[in-house]
């Protein structure tokens, strides 16, 4: 990828539903899902705004199962995510908190050439007013946006990577380590 890989902090899914894309239908099926990771030994760092360090958050083995990231170790941050191209290089992560919730968050994940992968969490509140009338989205309390369907959720991520561009703050990365 030829963007410049900016290092601050967001806080990803711990933010829960604020400031976010969701929906409370899986908008990333089985079918559609892709492969971006295979099975090996991962590092997660999150990105500290203070400094511009990373600090190592997590670790362990994930898996691919069924077309999700799995892992036996407890804390995985992207647990039971599912994958879904945007572009050649930016993917959309759908990830639920646990199989009886009913909410679906949506990450954005960009590939870097070297086998990165840096996560995005977007802000509703940053796609402008104009867009979010023409595509009828209704801005919550915490800057979040609900979608209903795929093409919605796509077309918004478009214009939000297209307004952002450098701006987008890379809150976590992750790579594979063997």
């Amino acid at each position: 990828m030829h963007r410049s890989f900016r290092i601050l902090i967001v806080t990803c899914f711990s933010l829960a539903l604020s400031a976010c894309f969701s929906s409370r239908i899986p908008l990333i099926s089985e079918a559609e899902n892709e492969i971006l990771i295979t099975t090996g030994y991962y590092k997660v760092f999150e990105f500290d705004e203070s400094d511009g360090e990373a600090d190592l958050t997590w670790s362990g083995q994930i898996d691919v199962s069924n077309g999700r990231i799995t892992s036996p170790e407890d804390e995985h941050p992207f647990e039971n995510m599912r994958v879904r191209s945007l572009t050649a290089d930016i993917f959309v992560g759908q990830s639920q908190e646990d199989e009886d919730s009913e909410a679906f968050l949506y990450v954005l994940i960009f590939a870097y050439d070297n086998g990165t992968l840096g996560f995005h969490l977007p802000d509703c509140g940053e796609l402008g007013e104009a867009t979010r009338t023409r595509l009828e989205l209704e801005l919550g309390q915490y800057n979040t946006c609900e979608f209903e369907d795929w093409d919605t959720l796509r077309e918004a991520l478009m214009i939000y990577v297209r307004e952002q561009g450098d701006a987008m703050i890379i809150s976590q990365a992750m790579y594979r380590v063997n």
